[in-house]
């Protein structure tokens, strides 16, 4: 069982009307609570209408940031997320589990080629994985495939194209919007034919692909990534869908072939 921790919040940052990245000072006589690898989550506490209510998020932040953050995406209907989006302040206090999860990146010390694909809020632990790759060598490489609805409704749009800039030879970023013609951009969802046009496109073979959204999604992309002859332990995948009891996000661990899973809500 994972031990909670009280943290204070010491910065919020509303990326867009529904999406809002918390971060947590971490003391430095909790540091070794707080040690985690990219791509995990921690569960978050708090009291509200007189009820303790947890919900995992996965952490945003590449454990070299020396920073704990994650980002949280406002469900209708989402007592968690719509409290975290709409009445967290700076200062307040939430009790904060040590991190958990197997869907993880670890560098391997020798240069690598990385691909993700992304949908919706499932790009967050995407991002801490996406900032590790680029920074655990100066000869790995990352292809980031993201889907949303629109450009507004994109988290971390501005950070993503600042890592574009930073790491122009090694980063690439394939974007697609489900509800939006946007030049140099797919429109649609991701699905086969995206991953076909990935694959096309790629310079290098990548040794890792880590997916994350909502099912349909995985489902899709390994199938397409398995008949360009990708290995199933070179996928690794993580699910957001929604709780069909609450509709609110809901985690539970669970392995499949080695894959982590987690359930979390978001429609794209």
């Amino acid at each position: 069982m994972p031990k909670y921790h009280p943290l204070k919040v010491v910065e919020l940052d509303h990326m867009t009307d529904r999406a809002v990245v918390i971060t947590f000072g971490v003391p430095e006589a909790l540091q070794s609570d707080f040690v985690y690898d990219a791509g995990q989550y921690i569960t978050l506490e708090a009291s509200l209408e007189d009820e303790t209510v947890r919900r995992p998020y996965s952490i945003c932040s590449a454990p070299n940031e020396n920073r704990l953050q994650v980002g949280v995406k406002q469900i209708l209907n989402g007592q968690f997320s719509t409290y975290a989006k709409k009445a967290l302040n700076l200062g307040d206090v939430l009790n904060v589990a040590s991190p958990e999860g197997r869907f993880v990146y670890r560098p391997s010390g020798v240069p690598e080629v990385i691909t993700a694909f992304a949908a919706g809020s499932g790009i967050t632990p995407i991002m801490a994985i996406a900032k590790t790759v680029l920074s655990a060598h100066p000869d790995n490489q990352f292809t980031l495939v993201y889907s949303n609805k629109s450009v507004e409704d994109t988290l971390f749009y501005e950070e993503i194209n600042t890592l574009e800039k930073t790491y122009a030879q090694r980063f690439k970023v394939i974007r697609i919007y489900s509800q939006a013609q946007v030049p140099n951009s797919l429109f649609g969802r991701i699905d086969a034919s995206v991953v076909r046009h990935y694959k096309k496109d790629a310079t290098a073979i990548a040794q890792q692909y880590f997916l994350c959204g909502p099912e349909p999604m995985i489902h899709a992309v390994t199938e397409a990534l398995e008949q360009e002859g990708v290995p199933k332990d070179a996928i690794k995948y993580e699910l957001f869908s929604a709780s069909t009891t609450t509709q609110e996000e809901t985690s539970f661990g669970s392995e499949n072939a080695g894959k982590s899973v987690e359930l979390i809500c978001d429609e794209v």
